[in-house]
């Protein structure tokens, strides 16, 4: 069966343009050189496996290899082409192939050779039997492997040196290629690599300790990540790198500051007198912020300022980081962040300080608290703090007039005392001067709370005082205690007795007003139900007085 034979059915008209030369007495292996209609001219290898041929650019099959007669020819391959079956990028440790496959001729020439270039130290370099011109190897990353006829295979694993490096295949078809360097060059560009991290550490260790670090108690754990105020902490952390390469970035993520910290800030920026565009012109705050609002804004401020007293170094290679952070209040409840490509890890900071703010919230409006309202006294510091609450009433000062008239200071040996110092034996006065009774108020804890029947008009000061605790060591940290104070009158009526009484009555308005309607709707039915009866009645009298009568003439 020739070539001729096995032309596709419905190309006919191309069987002029289908030439098969048997070019390599070969077992097992044919070369065709075959004209494709307005195309090029290309050489493909075939076995003894029916493969069809297309031509690029025509998509159309010419014709199918056979074992039929042929015609030997001889010509040197001068022109190769280099296919990458690996594109770039490619994974580290990933290895890269190339296939070659001859453009023009049927066989190379005992003196060409294939070269592979890297930074232009030649790393690989072969005959066409892929024989190896290096006595010794420079790399033992490449390879080279003898395909099906001219076709040669090459291999490449490259490592993290490579990467960014130039890379340079050449064919020399002959001798004098090679002398004078004038080969085909195949390829001519960069190692791109990727690489995602495999392990990314970070590591804490105490760098500097604080001067009265002897006064701790022994059995107090103070090892990473718990810290005292005042110390400083190291920070490492460690990868294998990736590719392309990437720094470790350093974040501190903080969290809301206590509610004492939050107050304070607030009063600072009222002392200042100014509006709240200015004074709040730090966080961008255009109107009064919520508590909510401003904490968070100071916690990023909180992280912003340790972040830049701190001293932070990377490895030239982007292995390392190394960081020297400040541990201050501040820094309590913190988090130190190292991210690289996906990774992260974090670690949480713990800082023994002491109690230094306390404040009572909500401060009484205008110097009246409401029965049914309550008060919490809030502080900073770690541990946490020891609230006490302690109800006292206020010292008042007398105050006198100025002596104009020399007549009214007048001078006697009575036993009474001047007008001004007369006690008022009034029911309030008594109250204001006894102060409230225990069922008149709760304290819980850091809340104060006024019962609904607490005394009206009596003066009060509620007194927080507020110190860190340690098991074990009362006094270290706790020794100074922090006080707040408030001053305020109980007033008689408050918002939510104010709804309560209104539910109250609205509720029997309600009662009222249904029992109301209910007795109408009785009176109603009532009414209805007589005149019923009285119909009735009116009808039955008529029909028995005409039989009476009837009953009267029979009897005549």
């Amino acid at each position: 069966m020739l070539a001729r034979d096995l032309l596709h059915p419905t190309l006919a008209q191309e069987k002029r343009k289908c030439k098969l030369k048997r070019l390599v007495p070969a077992p097992n292996s044919y070369f065709m050189d075959v004209k494709c209609g307005d195309c090029m001219k290309i050489q493909v290898v075939f076995s003894h496996a029916q493969t069809a041929v297309v031509c690029p650019g025509c998509d159309r099959i010419l014709c199918t290899p056979t074992g039929g007669k042929a015609r030997l020819t001889s010509a040197y391959i001068n022109k190769v082409y280099l296919e990458q079956l690996t594109p770039f990028p490619v994974e580290l440790d990933s290895p890269i192939h190339w296939r070659l496959t001859p453009a023009s001729g049927n066989s190379y020439n005992h003196l060409s050779g294939i070269n592979i270039y890297l930074n232009e130290e030649i790393i690989g370099a072969w005959n066409p039997e892929c024989v190896s011109y290096l006595d010794k190897p420079i790399r033992a990353v490449t390879s080279c492997e003898v395909g099906n006829g001219p076709i040669l295979k090459f291999t490449f694993i490259p490592t993290r040196e490579h990467f960014g490096q130039n890379i340079r295949i050449t064919f020399f078809p002959d001798l004098k290629s090679t002398y004078s360097g004038t080969g085909q060059i195949l390829l001519n560009t960069t190692v791109q690599l990727i690489k995602q991290p495999k392990f990314l550490d970070i590591k804490v260790t105490l760098d500097r300790e604080p001067d009265y670090v002897h006064l701790a108690p022994r059995d107090l754990n103070l090892a990473p990540p718990v810290f005292l105020d005042g110390s400083m902490a190291k920070v490492e952390c460690t990868t294998d790198g990736a590719l392309p390469p990437q720094p470790i970035t350093f974040d501190i993520v903080c969290n809301n500051p206590p509610r004492a910290a939050v107050e304070q800030e607030r009063q600072s920026k009222t002392q200042m007198g100014y509006p709240y565009e200015v004074s709040y012109s730090y966080f961008n705050f255009r109107s009064p912020p919520t508590d909510e609002e401003l904490a968070e804004r100071m916690a990023i401020g909180y992280a912003e300022s340790i972040r830049q007293e701190s001293r932070i170094a990377r490895s030239q290679d982007n292995l390392t980081l190394s960081a020297t952070l400040p541990i201050n209040s501040k820094a309590h409840d913190c988090s130190i962040y190292c991210r690289l490509m996906g990774k992260e890890r974090q670690y949480r900071l713990t800082v023994y300080y002491q109690t230094t703010v306390a404040h009572i919230l909500p401060l009484p409006t205008d110097g009246l608290m409401r029965v049914g309202s309550s008060m919490t006294c809030y502080a900073d510091g770690f541990p946490e703090p020891s609230i006490v609450l302690l109800l006292r009433q206020p010292m008042h000062q007398f105050s006198r007039r100025p002596i104009i008239d020399p007549r009214e200071y007048m001078v006697t040996t009575s036993p009474l005392p001047p007008v001004e110092q007369i006690v008022d034996t009034s029911d309030i006065a008594a109250a204001t001067r006894i102060g409230l009774r225990p069922d008149e108020y709760t304290i819980r804890g850091p809340r104060f709370t006024l019962a609904y029947n607490a005394t009206p008009g009596v003066e009060l000061m509620l007194i927080c005082t507020a110190g860190n605790a340690l098991p074990n060591a009362a006094d270290f940290l706790g020794y100074n205690k922090t006080i707040a104070t408030a001053r305020f009158t109980v007033a008689a009526i408050s918002y939510s007795s104010i709804g309560i009484v209104v539910g109250i009555c609205t509720v029997i308005l309600l009662c009222a007003i249904v029992i109301i309607l209910l007795m109408v709707y009785l009176r109603r039915r009532q009414k209805y139900t007589s005149n019923a009866i009285r119909t009735r009645n009116s009808a039955v009298n008529p029909a028995g007085g005409a039989n009476g009568a009837k009953m009267a003439g029979h009897g005549k």
